[in-house]
């Protein structure tokens, strides 16, 4: 029997465009990637902005046995998209009394994607699809409070937990070879939460875009990538829940520091 994805994208997309506020999954939970990528693919085609590019996240080993993947994909918008630049604090909008997330991460911008025809088997096989990296954030956001709760259904399915994407300034693309010295630390209303140095492997900013660069492939004729694709690569410190009314301060290493204040997303006029 088909899945039937239309009354699921519809109910999370009502309350994105409200910002109502929900405490569970609005409708049928999907309980396979497949399912809940059709959802979000309607959601992609149905939403009002133009798309920019994909988040990428980590999926937590007690959901991969039902969801066989180390990482989930979500959408990223042009409403949703925020410059910001060394020195500079800005303002990011997410769903009051929903749930709400700051993650520093790196977003690189893509190239060469007519030259993606087969699977890529390394990290090392990525550089060749990066033209800029940002020292970036994402901003997590969802109506649905329990969103992260009940897992990669309710993730990929409700945009990817995505409400904006940050660019930061861009980074020398000689970072790529080493990540030793960008240390980030991250900060929510003056206090130290995170401090990390991205993961060169499988599990860090390059082994997320080798993910999302599969993921086209397996899903071509289905996802228009749109040209100059951004990708937010996974959080480097980790997710770090939090509400409108706070400010977080990401700092790069020596390459950047910049601040993010959330505030309250105004429903759709």
């Amino acid at each position: 029997m088909t899945f039937n994805t239309k009354p699921i994208s519809d109910a999370l997309l009502y309350a994105r465009r409200a910002c109502k506020a929900i405490d569970g999954f609005p409708a049928e939970l999907p309980q396979t990637l497949g399912d809940a990528y059709a959802v979000q693919l309607c959601a992609i085609a149905e939403w009002d902005a133009k798309l920019v590019g994909f988040k990428v996240g980590g999926i937590p080993e007690k959901w991969r046995t039902q969801f066989p993947a180390n990482w989930v994909a979500g959408p990223m918008f042009s409403d949703q998209q925020y410059t910001v630049k060394s020195g500079e604090s800005i303002e990011v909008t997410v769903f009051e009394g929903g749930f709400a997330a700051y993650e520093a991460e790196l977003v690189f911008e893509l190239q060469n994607l007519d030259k993606l025809d087969a699977p890529l088997e390394t990290v090392a096989e990525t550089h060749a699809f990066i033209s800029r990296v940002y020292l970036g954030a994402e901003i997590a956001s969802s109506p649905n409070l329990l969103v992260n709760e009940l897992g990669p259904g309710s993730i990929i399915s409700d945009l990817g937990n995505n409400a904006g994407v940050v660019l930061g300034p861009e980074a020398p693309l000689s970072i790529l070879d080493d990540f030793g010295n960008l240390e980030v630390v991250l900060t929510i209303d003056d206090v130290e939460i995170g401090r990390a140095t991205p993961n060169p492997g499988e599990n860090g900013p390059l082994g997320a875009l080798r993910f999302i660069l599969n993921h086209f492939i397996s899903m071509k004729g289905r996802i228009d990538v749109p040209e100059n694709c951004l990708i937010s690569s996974g959080a480097i410190t980790g997710v770090h829940s939090s509400h409108a009314g706070t400010k977080s301060t990401i700092k790069f290493g020596d390459l950047a520091e910049y601040e993010l204040k959330m505030v309250p997303r105004k429903p759709a006029a």
